[in-house]
């Protein structure tokens, strides 16, 4: 079995936890979140812990195990704190606005590009850095995903959208 789903969840007295036959939703200061999880998991609630077990013991719940108990996890953790990624633009000229619920993208091309902000997401901008902040994990990583593919860091001059810590590898010019 999964190590990491052996581990209990701990929560405080701010979250309010209910458990629905095969919906959970958790309720913090920050906002509320539901995930439906396989009928093959098994989730108890205790006074300051969650408890992940599986009904049967075949391969595919076991599966289901340490990814189901990470999921509620990041949601308890999203709910009290928040998530957050950072994004740099880098470039002569690349710029992002927002205005109202959508961010206007300046990146080299003859045309900009509009993209809708998800609901619950806030996009932070000071200069060439975005803040993405928002309670949902995954929701998060996916707002940074699509804003990085608009342009990503080419490999010469590794101008494009990258994330804070990476570490873009450029190639060396041509010799003559």
């Amino acid at each position: 079995m999964s190590r990491i789903g052996k581990k209990n969840i701990y929560y405080n007295k701010l979250i309010k936890i209910k458990i629905n036959k095969n919906k959970i939703k958790i309720k913090g200061p920050l906002g509320k979140l539901n995930f439906f999880y396989s009928r093959f998991i098994l989730i108890k609630k205790n006074k300051n812990y969650i408890i992940i077990k599986t009904k049967l013991n075949n391969k595919f719940s076991k599966s289901l195990y340490g990814t189901t108990r990470s999921i509620i996890n990041n949601m308890v953790i999203g709910v009290l704190k928040g998530f957050k990624k950072k994004l740099i633009i880098y470039g002569i000229g690349y710029k992002i606005n927002i205005n109202k619920n959508i961010a206007e993208l300046y990146l080299g091309y003859s045309h900009i590009i509009y993209y809708n902000i998800p609901k619950n997401i806030n996009l932070l901008i000071n200069n060439n850095k975005i803040t993405i902040k928002g309670i949902d994990k995954y929701k998060i990583g996916e707002v940074a995903d699509k804003l990085r593919k608009y342009k990503l860091p080419e490999v010469y001059k590794g101008k494009g959208i990258r994330y804070f810590n990476e570490n873009i590898i450029l190639k060396e010019k041509k010799k003559k």
